[in-house]
């Protein structure tokens, strides 16, 4: 398509193309598209008979150029048009921010060399005085499965961080992989229904090896292994051939994982009520129990 785009991760529910997450900063989120908002049609092409893989190259183009989506949004009734324009997107970094005590570590992504960035400012955080942490992973959709494990073992010196169901490889564990522990104070994980793919393996890991709870909202419940059978003519076909399993052996693909303390609210919303929740709830925790869970 291009390699311009707007900024969507997409999945197919009920027979079209649904939103999971916009990227921050993206043009998608910067029009308002966010989880659960469906694309009838992409340049008037109905999305009943695309993938998401299809979709999402639909999606792509040269940047400056336009493409236009007939939406039903989620949050409303009816149906609207929305032209976006493509541009080139910026690789989201880990980004961290210091509130009192309690640093945030936010992740909008995983992309390769993610869980060296992440270390970097988790040591940043720790010179600034940070003696808790929230890892926000509202909207964060990947298929980085690497850097999921990466992330995950900056928190969890060892032990299985995610086990695969797989019926043509076989059923599998991965483990830390062995990096310095970065952290090992009270830690807590802040999701939402744009939670997905790879960052719901680091959420499944981080709760049940790290006792970290999740707070926030459920998962989008992309637990799926997939992989690309190639066929003639250089077509093929992307089969899902597996599935995810937290290190407790708990399947999440299509129902998510659910919070352990539900907050509502959404990442755009003025002064992030849900964040501050999460870190209320953050500053509660016992920084010896913290300690004992590393």
């Amino acid at each position: 398509g291009g390699p311009a785009d707007v900024g969507l991760s997409l999945s197919k529910q009920r027979g079209y193309i649904v939103v999971v997450a916009a990227l921050t900063g993206s043009p998608a989120a910067e029009a308002g598209l966010s989880t659960g908002d469906v694309l009838i049609s992409i340049d008037g092409r109905s999305t009943r008979l695309l993938g998401p893989w299809e979709a999402a190259r639909l999606l792509r183009g040269q940047p400056g150029s336009k493409v236009m989506l007939n939406i039903s949004a989620a949050s409303a009734s009816g149906r609207k048009d929305l032209t976006l324009t493509r541009r080139i997107l910026p690789s989201p970094a880990p980004a961290a921010t210091l509130e009192g005590d309690a640093g945030v570590l936010r992740l909008v992504a995983l992309r390769e060399g993610d869980a060296r960035r992440a270390d970097q400012a988790i040591a940043s955080l720790r010179r600034r005085g940070a003696t808790r942490l929230l890892i926000d992973l509202r909207g964060c959709s990947a298929d980085a499965l690497a850097e999921s494990i990466g992330v995950a073992s900056l928190f969890v010196s060892k032990g299985t961080i995610v086990k695969v169901m797989d019926r043509y490889d076989g059923d599998k564990a991965y483990t830390a992989d062995g990096r310095r522990l970065a952290w090992d104070g009270p830690v807590a994980v802040l999701t939402d229904a744009g939670t997905a793919g790879a960052c719901e393996v680091l959420a499944a890991a981080l709760r049940d090896v790290r006792q970290a709870p999740l707070l926030g909202e459920g998962t989008w419940g992309r637990g799926r292994v997939y992989r690309l059978l190639p066929l003639q003519h250089g077509d093929g076909v992307i089969l899902a051939v597996g599935k995810y399993l937290s290190p407790a052996g708990k399947d999440w693909n299509g129902k998510g994982l659910q919070p352990d303390l539900e907050l509502q609210g959404t990442v755009t919303a003025k002064d992030d009520p849900q964040r501050q929740k999460a870190l209320d709830y953050l500053r509660g925790m016992s920084l010896a129990a913290g300690r004992q869970a590393a």
